[in-house]
């Protein structure tokens, strides 16, 4: 396992995903998601400080968790800002979490 700060300089695959059918990937500042087509579960790891995750929590995942908060709730896409997260439902509607700051997610 390579160290947490260490660059990975080619395209290596993420086994974790190697037997879940995916529809969509989305990363940002140190933040990853995954959608699975097959579970039809959001997946996410990575920078957390923000609760961007949206895991309830605020703790880094270095493996990829399932955001149990979106379970059952048919996410067609993820979209990744520095410190805050949108996810898009099949129905159009929109859920944000992570920081507020300014507005970014949840405006008036």
């Amino acid at each position: 396992m390579e160290a947490a700060d260490s660059a990975t300089t080619t395209p290596t695959l993420v086994k974790f995903f190697t037997n879940i059918a995916l529809s969509s990937v989305s990363s940002g500042y140190h933040t990853n998601f995954v959608v699975s087509s097959s579970t039809k579960r959001v997946y996410a790891w990575g920078a957390n400080d923000g609760a961007q995750l949206g895991l309830g929590h605020k703790n880094d995942q270095i493996l990829p968790v399932n955001v149990a908060a979106l379970n059952g709730m048919s996410i067609k896409s993820i979209s990744v800002g520095g410190t805050h997260t949108l996810a898009l439902t099949e129905s159009g509607n929109v859920y944000g979490f992570g920081r507020n700051n300014h507005g970014r997610k949840f405006p008036p």
